[in-house]
């Protein structure tokens, strides 16, 4: 590890500001997780606040060459974001030879906001590869969602799919587009979920 870090408190919190050139750093160890976490390769600006991990914030601007998760090595990966226990603001773009994906938005489930925006475009996403799911499997699509809260009592909003395929083994589905929309308040829907589908999708072997 190389770069420069300063500290300092802003009205009694921690904050952290630093350029920071990481190599081969074994998050595993730090979090007495290396199930789960391997190593990370990471060259950019890291700015922390907060003292606690409910209220730290992590503003992420860098480009990570590679970062090991599930046993996995993801490669060529571009954030520009805050990061929280229960936030993400900003983008993030990743450019595996499994796994090609931008997204943009942010999704804040903290209590007091509940709502979720977000623009995700996965190009390309090999299941088996990055260890999700043993059977060979793929998928792709666009998902753009717009909703407010996280219980049946009270989720608003829309989730729109498009241009979605999926394959599995030797088979391969074309789905193309559909959509979720729903209101609920009190418990009882404004207007009934809806889910619509396209008119037709493609089925077929690969």
């Amino acid at each position: 590890m190389e770069g420069r870090i300063n500290y300092d408190l802003v009205k009694g919190i921690p904050s952290i500001v630093s350029r920071l050139r990481i190599q081969n750093l074994d998050m595993g160890i730090l979090a007495e997780n290396p199930e789960l976490l391997q190593k990370v390769s990471l060259d950019g600006n890291v700015n922390i606040k907060g003292n606690s991990a409910k209220n730290a914030l992590i503003d992420l601007n860098a480009s990570i060459s590679e970062i090991g998760l599930n046993n996995y090595n993801f490669t060529n990966i571009r954030t520009d974001a805050t990061y929280g226990l229960n936030l993400f603001r900003g983008n993030l773009s990743i450019d595996d030879p499994n796994l090609k994906a931008q997204a943009k938005g942010y999704v804040n489930l903290n209590e007091s906001v509940d709502s979720i925006r977000m623009l995700v475009q996965l190009d390309t996403a090999f299941l088996d590869q990055i260890n999700l799911v043993n059977t060979p499997s793929f998928i792709s699509g666009k998902l753009d969602i717009d909703t407010k809260g996280i219980t049946l009592d009270d989720i608003q909003g829309i989730a729109r799919f498009s241009d979605i395929k999926v394959g599995y083994e030797n088979r391969f589905l074309d789905v193309g587009g559909f959509f979720f929309s729903v209101t609920f308040r009190g418990g009882y829907p404004d207007n009934f979920p809806q889910f619509r589908l396209p008119r037709s999708s493609r089925i077929g072997s690969v």
